[in-house]
């Protein structure tokens, strides 16, 4: 056998120093010169190229290389290339292989991949550099199918064990859809639940779940679903094909497909049966122990607002187990019934109230004097007739429905609240088909310790109702006495504040008519000699003496509860802006005005709503002595104009706002709490009103609501 090695051509490795491919090529081509071409082109791609010069040396170079891909000329001189293949067939080593033809030589080519060739290459002049990327990708395609065909392999090895470990399985295991159903189960669950395994997979999880349990296994579901959680162990119960309870201890996981989309749920259940029962058995057990010795302690320490009937409802649905209990009191006086309190376990008792429509706490029924020895009894007696029977002037028509629409509903127990010879109340149990109470002489024991509560809640309700009633008084009285004294105080500081006023008008008014008088006679004599700041002083003089007169005239106003003038129509804007002028406001606060263009005209006292708005501007400066925000914004609100005087000023604790309006009120250092009192006064004689907010460190926003002209209108006519 003729070859050319491909690693020990030393220009071919100076050429191209990195390793070679770990697949052989095996060269068949008669030609010495050009094998020897093809090998080393395919040496400086990086290929491990071996070279033969014959059919018969392909098929031993291929007996030695059995992973190699044979590169094969049609023509050798000791048989053609279908011979070869065909032998290597018959050995048993068939191996990938790219046929070499000459030109015009299509249709050998076309019979030869037929026969299993990955590609061919028509020797013609470039055809060397046309080989070298048929090789690359036909090996690469080979390189695919062996990991695709190593992936199969492993994915059916992984197949057979999950099938031999799911069938074989001694707990049991179920693959279960998005949708519920039971896609596939195996024979350990098939027994657990009496079914066959064809029969288990035509049904959906919920069939063999129990109905109280099949809302909850939806939520797990759906979190794990949305990637809340990926896995969940829990308890559940199935049902048996003979109807029986199967506690169930549940592994379940989501598996997911490789772009992370859910495929289907695998679980693994273990039967607990006999462990919970175990559980109940005990649990049962030292419930009733405790009860007994809780529930004194319990009604001791229940709330005074708590309702004592929930509460013995609640507890006795506990000590009983699965089924409803009805709490009813008895008024002596009208010797009614009236349901107070229902208790259920699960959710059964929702779903019936659902069905009956309506709440029956708050009935009222009566008993028939026949029925009362047996239905208020101090034994715990049991009906076992139709429970609608005993309904007629027994039971109330609405314990009858429950107990009617109640799925599985059994027996109807009695038993009556008890208390130095008379009925406080009755309570019924309605128990599951099938099952009873286990100790009725521990329900009665828990009723007669009910009972005591039940009269000492009575005797504590009338107690908080007399002391209520009591308080309330004290509380009516005192607020009177104190309203009448606050009147008192008042009506004596405005008799005297009314003494002085005429006083102080006269006192103050003779001089500043003095004043302007003085003005006047130097404006009319010399004015046309003064210029500049005299002139202006004498204007300010003719200022502020009308200012003080004001002044004057608004406490006299408010002593007199007299209007300047009859109110007449005025823009809102003109009245705010002159407030602001004559309020002085420094130049510390930033005053931002806010007056809706469309506004309609106030109907008011112009002279009053000025005063009115030059108090408030000036109280809120004040409140801002470090400087601030006054923003002054009005608005339509209905027939009225709403004016918002807002500050930014340290704001008014909450315990002063009721007293503010107050006369002779002032949280101020300085004043005798007039202003208030005097824009209070004013803006309800125009028919308007004023309210304050504040929020200490924040500010502070006085509202001024006054009627439009238009609303005045209005009234006029309806009136």
């Amino acid at each position: 056998m003729s070859s050319h090695p491909s690693s020990d051509d030393p220009e071919l490795a100076s050429r191209n120093p990195q390793p070679a491919t770990s697949r052989p090529i095996v060269v068949a081509e008669d030609g010495e010169g050009l094998n020897l071409l093809i090998c080393r082109r395919l040496q400086r791609h990086g290929l491990a190229p071996v070279g033969v010069l014959s059919g018969a040396d392909a098929i031993a170079a291929v007996e030695k290389h059995p992973d190699c891909l044979l590169l094969l000329d049609f023509v050798l001189p000791d048989m053609d290339g279908r011979k070869v293949v065909e032998e290597l067939i018959a050995q048993g080593r068939p191996v990938p292989f790219i046929v070499m033809t000459g030109h015009g030589d299509e249709q050998v080519a076309v019979e030869m991949m037929k026969l299993g060739a990955r590609d061919y290459v028509v020797k013609q002049d470039d055809f060397t550099d046309l080989l070298v990327p048929v090789v690359e990708r036909t090996l690469a395609q080979i390189a695919t199918q062996e990991r695709l065909a190593a992936s199969e392999a492993a994915l059916r090895e992984s197949e057979e064990r999950f099938r031999r470990a799911f069938e074989d399985s001694g707990i049991g295991k179920l693959l279960t859809g998005l949708d519920g159903r039971l896609l596939r189960v195996n024979r350990a669950f098939a027994a657990m639940l009496g079914y066959t395994v064809e029969e288990l997979q035509t049904m959906d999880f919920t069939t063999a779940t129990h109905p109280d349990d099949v809302a909850a296994n939806r939520e797990v579901l759906a979190r794990m679903e949305t990637g809340t959680e990926g896995s969940a162990r829990f308890e559940k119960r199935y049902l048996h094909r003979n109807g029986s309870v199967v506690w169930a201890d549940l592994s379940l996981v989501l598996l997911r497909d490789a772009a992370g989309r859910p495929y289907h749920f695998v679980a693994d259940v273990q039967v607990i049966t006999d462990r919970k029962r175990a559980e109940e058995r005990d649990r049962q057990h030292l419930t009733d122990i405790a009860l007994l010795r809780d529930t004194a302690v319990g009604f001791i320490q229940l709330a005074p607002d708590a309702n004592v009937y929930q509460y013995v409802a609640d507890r006795l649905s506990a000590l009983v187990g699965e089924a409803y209990v009805i709490v009813n009191s008895h008024d002596e006086t009208t010797d009614e019934f009236t349901v107070r309190a229902i208790a259920g376990i699960g959710t059964r008792l929702e779903t019936t109230l659902k069905v009956m429509g309506r709440n029956p706490i708050g009935t009222v029924f009566k008993l028939a004097p026949e029925h009362r020895t047996e239905y208020a009894s101090e034994k715990l007696l049991k009906f076992e007739d139709d429970v609608s029977g005993p309904s007629y002037g027994t039971l109330p028509k609405v314990l009858s429905q429950i107990i009617e629409k109640t799925c599985d509903s059994g027996s109807v127990y009695a038993i009556g609240f008890h208390w130095q010879g008379r009925v406080l109340g009755t309570v019924n149990i309605i128990v599951r088909r099938g099952a009873d109470v286990h100790d009725p002489g521990i329900v009665e024991a828990f009723v007669n310790q009910a009972a005591i509560a039940v009269q000492h809640r009575r005797d504590a309700d009338e107690l908080d109702r007399h002391r209520v009633r009591l308080e309330e008084l004290v509380r009516e009285r005192t607020a009177a006495l104190e309203h009448a004294q606050a009147q008192l105080v008042m009506q004596e500081k405005l008799a005297t504040l009314g003494r002085v006023a005429g006083t102080i008008a006269h006192e103050l008014r003779n001089p500043l008519g003095a004043i302007r008088n003085a003005s006047y006679f130097l404006q009319t004599t010399v004015a046309d000699k003064l210029e500049g700041k005299p002139a202006q002083h004498l204007r300010i003089i003719d200022e502020y003496v009308e200012r003080a007169n004001a002044v004057i005239t608004m406490i006299l106003d408010f002593t007199w509860r007299q209007q300047d003038q009859p109110p007449k129509e005025h823009t809102l804007r003109q009245l705010i802006e002159r407030a602001v002028a004559e309020a002085a406001i420094p130049a510390t606060v930033n005053v931002v005005l806010d007056v809706e263009p469309s506004l309609p005209q106030v109907f008011v006292d112009e002279k009053q709503m000025v005063a009115v708005f030059r108090n408030l501007f000036v109280n809120a400066a004040q409140a801002m002595p470090g400087g601030g925000t006054l923003r002054l914004a009005a608005r339509r609100q209905g027939s009225t104009v709403a004016v918002d005087v807002a500050d930014t000023g340290s704001g008014i604790r909450p315990e002063h706002l009721d007293r503010l309006f107050h006369a002779l009120f002032t949280t101020k250092d300085v004043g005798i709490g007039l202003g208030l009192a005097i824009c209070k006064e004013f803006v309800e004689a125009n028919k308007g009103t004023i309210t304050v907010k504040s929020e200490v460190g924040k500010g502070t926003t006085f509202t001024v609501l006054l009627p439009t002209a238009e609303g005045q209108v209005t009234d006029a006519k309806s009136q």
